[in-house]
This record gives structure tokens, C-alpha cells and sequence, in this order.
């Protein structure tokens, strides 16, 4: 029996390092979080070319390595250990794999992609940043782009409309200030931006000129007593004095450029911008998330004296923390270019299923093809020794 345990577990131990093909470790990223994605292959680990990589890919790296959705960067600088090569290209993810090898790919082991074309992921969770839950703070909801939507405050623990009665262009302006643009183009009634499902928070707001935080407005609580209902929801369209465009025709893929106050069109330094200004940028825009970021060579165009580093929760660039920056600095004039999800773009939201004991499934398959080796192995070494016995002793 001691004999039986010790190949099982032998030829399981086989298995289960045969199965370490496949598995990921993030490198040389600022954090534990992010970096190069390296996948291993004949005890060896080897880069992923970032062709057509995207927030997908990402997905699934960032479940697999770190067990949370992410961000992705469409390309990935090489750290200086140039020695890697590339296992693993051509991977067209859904987004609901368990594993980076569940994904479509080329075989692994053998790509043609230059080892420069590095993958790399930023993980991180979206309701980390999307939702600025501190009391009093507001938001803009189901707009055209980030700048108008349904009005919803942080009160008591949770967000809720406030209700149309008395909401008028002050009120508005109060919202759009406190959200960081410079006031507002106008403010809406009557549930312009469709119905809600949440509770009002609150009524009856009275917004001065002066007034910056909607919370400091005179306003009332919405109670049993009020006539509020979900067809009287309150909405807001700020002024941010700036104009976004990703893309030919805003197409929501390609040259990001900016422009402000009237001021004429001027693109991003790549050098610094990350997937969260992506973000940001997508849904000013009029988009939705940013899928990927990648830079371009050096067009006509001029570029920004300013580099942004947004923290994704932001509604407009204006309010992005940013810096002064010198154009000469650019890395050979690389510009930043993006992929958004455009508002058609339906994005997967099936979540992978869990293999038996947390284990991933090729550790799972190369474990049963141990034990099955090992099984295969016990039943010759039996059959050998039945023969053995039954023939009897050697003659001499």
C-alpha cells in the first residue's frame, strides 16, 4: 500500500510540473500588480506578444495572476533583462477564460513576434476608483459622455438621484464646480437621462451662485411625504472648456487630441499617459472604458505642453491632476493613441468558473494524467509479477 501512495504521488508530482506551462507571473512592473506578463513554457519563461492585445487579454491575466479584473496597456516597455523571448502570440481572449491559454493563441513555444512587442497589464479593480464614495460627493450618470448625465449624491452610505422639484441652472452649476469643470451649459428635468432604479436622496436643493458642494446648498430629505418619483430625477450638462476626440471622426480608436477653449487641436505625449487617463479620455469622449493604449510615431500635429495622471474616477482631463511638460522630452515624439469600447461594443461579463480546489486547469489535467501514468505503471508492474509467480521458479 506504502508502495501504491509513493508512485501515485510521484507520477501526480510529474503531472502537475508538466502542467506549469502556461502559468504567468507578472515582471517589472511598479507594484505587484503590474508588469511584463511572462508565461512559462519548457521550465522556461518567455514574453507575450502584445498584437491586438487588449483589456480581454488583460482580464483573464489579471484573474489568473492576481484574482481581479484590470486595466490593460497595449504596449509594454522591455525592463533592461533583454535575454527573454517571446512563447506566446496571436491571443484573442473573450474575456471570461479561466486562463491565458484557454484564450485563443498561436502554439506555445513558437512565435515570430519581436521580443520588443511586449504584453503588459495594469490590475487593479473598477470599483476602486470609479466610485468616489466619501459623503456628499456627486456624480454623473448615463450621459452621452462624461460631462451630462442623472445626478446622484453620496449620502448615507449609498447613491441615489435627487429629485427635480425647484432644481434649476444654479444647482447645476454647484454639481458641475464641484465635479472640477467651470460651471454648467444647462440642467435638466423630468428624468432626461431615463428612469433610475435607486433611492432619492435628496429634494427641494436651492443652490446659490457661490455654493461649490451641492451638500452645502439649502435642500431637504426625501420622505414618505414627497411626490417624488423616478420620472422627476434631476440631470446636469457641464462646461468643462475642453473638447475630446479619439480617432478619425471621434471613431473611438486611434489619435487622441485635445483642445481648449476654442484653442486649436494638440495631441498627448505617450510618455507617462496610462490606461486610467485612458479612461478618462474614452468617456469625455463620448465612449465607454478604455480597451487598450498604444503609441504612434510623431504626426503633423502639436503637442500638449501638459502631461496628465488621472486616477480614473475623473469626469473630464480639466480635473486630472497634471504637470507642466516640455515637448522636447517626448521619446521620439510618440504620441498616445487609444482603443475605446465604443457605446455598441458589448463587453463580456461572464465570470470564470472556479476549477476543484483553486486549481487551474491544465494543473488539474496534468495532475489526472499522472495519477492515470501512475495507475498504467501499477497494473504492468502486477501483471509482471502475477506472471512471475505463476510460471514458478527459474530452471537451472
Amino acid at each position: 500500500m506504502m508502495i501504491l501512495h509513493a508512485i501515485l504521488i510521484t507520477f501526480a508530482t510529474i503531472g502537475l510540473a508538466m502542467a506549469a506551462d502556461g502559468d504567468l507571473v507578472l515582471f517589472g512592473g511598479s507594484d505587484e500588480n503590474s508588469g511584463m506578463v511572462l508565461i512559462e513554457f519548457g521550465g522556461k519563461q518567455g514574453k507575450v506578444c502584445n498584437y491586438d492585445w487588449d483589456v480581454y487579454a488583460a482580464d483573464v491575466v489579471c484573474k489568473q495572476t492576481r484574482g481581479t479584473t484590470s486595466k490593460s496597456t497595449g504596449y509594454f516597455a522591455p525592463p533592461k533583462w533583454k535575454g527573454l523571448g517571446v512563447f506566446l502570440d496571436g491571443v484573442q481572449c473573450q474575456g471570461n477564460e479561466e486562463s491565458l491559454m484557454d484564450c485563443v493563441h498561436e502554439k506555445l513555444g513558437q512565435s515570430s513576434c519581436p521580443a520588443e512587442r511586449s504584453a503588459g497589464v495594469i490590475c487593479w479593480s473598477p470599483e476602486e476608483y470609479l466610485d468616489n464614495k466619501v459623503e456628499g460627493s456627486v456624480r454623473l450618470v448615463d450621459g452621452k459622455t462624461s460631462q451630462d448625465g442623472r445626478v446622484e449624491v453620496f449620502l448615507a452610505s449609498s447613491w441615489g438621484p435627487v429629485c427635480d422639484e425647484r432644481w434649476g441652472a444654479f444647482d447645476a452649476d454647484t454639481v458641475c464646480k464641484q465635479l472640477g469643470c467651470t460651471n454648467s451649459k444647462g440642467a435638466t428635468t423630468g428624468s432626461a437621462y431615463g428612469e433610475g432604479s435607486l433611492d432619492f436622496k435628496l429634494n427641494e436643493v436651492l443652490c446659490a451662485a457661490s455654493n461649490v458642494r451641492l451638500v452645502d446648498c439649502p435642500y431637504s430629505f426625501v420622505d414618505n411625504t414627497t411626490s417624488c418619483n423616478h420620472t422627476m430625477e434631476a440631470g446636469a450638462v457641464c462646461n468643462c472648456s475642453i473638447e475630446i476626440t479619439v480617432g478619425e471622426n471621434n471613431s473611438g480608436s486611434g489619435l487622441v487630441k485635445v483642445s481648449s477653449s476654442g484653442a486649436s487641436e494638440s495631441t498627448i505625449c505617450y510618455d507617462g499617459f496610462g490606461p486610467r487617463t485612458a479612461d478618462v479620455v474614452c468617456r469625455e469622449a463620448g465612449h465607454k472604458e478604455a480597451l487598450s493604449i498604444s503609441s504612434v510615431k510623431r504626426t503633423a500635429s502639436s503637442l500638449s505642453n501638459i502631461s496628465y495622471s488621472c486616477l480614473g474616477s475623473e469626469m473630464s482631463l480639466v480635473t486630472c491632476p497634471t504637470a507642466p511638460f516640455n515637448v522636447s522630452d517626448c521619446t521620439e515624439g510618440r504620441e498616445a493613441a487609444v482603443v475605446c469600447q465604443t457605446n455598441d461594443e458589448p463587453v463580456p461579463t461572464a465570470e470564470p468558473t472556479p476549477g476543484p480546489l483553486g486549481l487551474s486547469t491544465g494543473a488539474i489535467v496534468g495532475i489526472v494524467i499522472g495519477v492515470l501514468a501512475g495507475v498504467l505503471v501499477l497494473v504492468v508492474l502486477c501483471c509482471a509479477i502475477c506472471r512471475g509467480r505463476r510460471g514458478g521458479p527459474a530452471s537451472i
